[in-house]
């Protein structure tokens, strides 16, 4: 057996025996870190501004900010946990933080003409897949669209990609308790039909209706519309759900280029059913849709439901990164894996406003996470336990840490998913071998304070390249 099969039946059984794995919303990556699928097709999208703002998530339309959606704590049923036990080895062994010389290639800013893509979906990589959303399909509207990452890259003003469905990240998947959150564009070919059956009889004919929405492993999970809320300015629907409940929202704009009120409709699980994995993962064409003007009463873009993490200073180790999101990808770079000169976090996880796990990654390189593992090949793991960690987020907050626990060859995600119900907690993770190898260094720390910060450094520009 190959070593990274080796490490995945480890972390299957371990995890399937302790039985730990806890349920949050904010689950894992929606994502794979592949480092063997350089020749997987990509789909361009445009990046045809001359500012993009990387710490900013693809927006819903013009809905207002909104408190962190409550965390159910319930334990999920054994098979669940068998799923999740799975899929979490898929994810930690295919978190690259990779040793070896970066190739230094034009940074993502003004004039680079650098472009984003959609990460193909299922199996890579001979790993099993984490499943995300990837197709919905409103058979009476006659609605077939792609379902892609609401933070695969981020348009200016965060308006959201055309000829697609977005799921947003902060929210659930289809297969985990909680609200999954997919919204389109009230445009031809997208969630046109969806708005205008909701003008006719206040939505009358909506309800009852059917709703599938497919994920990445080959699973089509139908949902049955009960309530419609036009003119909504927030995300009642979305939230207050009792513990194990699952949940579909759909929301698009009550005009076609966006307005101060949106179209939200939610719908309840009825049944999944296992299918062909081709007809759950449509090819994915994103484009920029941008009109040059949008209505003047728009309402400024909606922010995550807790501000994002956009940069780490470890003040002991002189390490001092911008921070962008997991899911951002870069033309050129391997499909998923991890760019240099950044921190990113994992998605599936929590922002630091949030109780539980906050996780971030970089590659131990120079001018990245390199001083973490030369300090844990030092006696005493080089004093690593003691050392503070600053975090900070697009709010101007600072987050400061302090770490407690090492691990330094670490197989599984137990730092980061075995967390008292109320503590805020800081995973940083690189590797220790060879690229793409497990396991990894992991280290966990408390937060200890949370102090204002000057917002002219929460935010440093991030210039992310691609790595060998």
């Amino acid at each position: 057996m190959s070593a990274g099969g080796w490490t995945a039946v480890t972390m299957y059984a371990t995890a399937t025996i302790s039985g730990i794995i806890r349920k949050r919303p904010l689950w894992l990556a929606n994502r794979f870190v592949d480092l063997n699928a350089a020749s997987q097709s990509r789909s361009p999208v445009a990046l045809n501004e001359p500012k993009v703002d990387l710490h900013r998530m693809p927006a819903m339309t013009n809905l207002k900010p909104r408190p962190a959606p409550p965390r159910s704590t319930t334990p999920r049923s054994p098979l669940r946990r068998l799923t999740r036990a799975l899929v979490v080895t898929s994810v930690f062994a295919l978190v690259a933080a990779a040793c070896g010389n970066a190739t230094t290639t034009p940074p993502l800013a003004s004039g680079t003409g650098a472009s984003a893509s959609a990460s193909p979906r299922g199996g890579v990589g001979g790993f099993i897949p984490v499943a995300v959303a990837s197709r919905i399909v409103i058979s009476d509207l006659g609605i077939d669209l792609p379902v892609v990452s609401s933070d695969l890259e981020p348009p200016p003003d965060n308006y959201g990609l055309c000829d697609v469905a977005q799921y947003l990240t902060t929210f659930s998947q289809p297969a985990d308790t909680g609200t999954t959150y997919i919204y389109a564009h009230s445009q031809e070919g997208m969630f046109l039909p969806l708005y205008d059956a909701s003008t006719r009889d206040a939505g009358a004919e909506l309800l009852g209706g059917r709703v599938e929405v497919y994920t990445s492993d080959g699973v089509r999970h139908a949902y049955e519309i009960f309530e419609v809320q036009p003119g909504s300015t927030d995300f009642s629907l979305a939230e207050g759900l009792a513990p194990d409940e699952r949940r579909l929202v759909l929301q698009t704009s009550e005009s076609p280029a966006g307005g101060t009120t949106n179209l939200l409709v939610a719908a309840r699980p009825v049944g999944d059913e296992a299918v062909d994995p081709a007809e759950a993962n449509p090819e994915a064409k994103p484009r920029q849709c941008r009109p040059d003007e949008l209505p003047e009463e728009t309402e400024p873009p909606v922010v995550p439901n807790a501000p994002v993490a956009t940069r780490v200073v470890v003040p002991r180790f002189d390490i001092d990164l911008p921070i962008v999101s997991g899911d951002l990808i870069v033309e050129g770079n391997t499909p998923d894996y991890p760019l240099c000169d950044v921190a990113q976090y994992l998605t599936r996880y929590r922002q630091p406003a949030e109780t539980g796990t906050t996780y971030l990654y970089s590659h131990a390189r120079e001018g990245m996470f390199l001083p973490l593992l030369e300090a844990s090949a030092e006696s005493d793991q080089g004093g690593l336990v003691g050392t503070k960690v600053e975090v900070y987020t697009e709010d101007a907050q600072r987050y400061t840490y302090e770490i407690f626990a090492v691990q330094p060859s670490s197989t599984d995600f137990s730092l980061a998913d075995i967390v008292p119900a109320d503590e805020q907690r800081l995973i940083l993770q690189t590797s220790v071998g060879p690229k793409g190898t497990v396991p990894k260094l992991v280290l966990a720390a408390r937060l200890v304070e949370t102090t204002p910060a000057d917002p002219a450094v929460v935010a440093p520009e991030a210039r992310p390249k691609i790595c060998d």
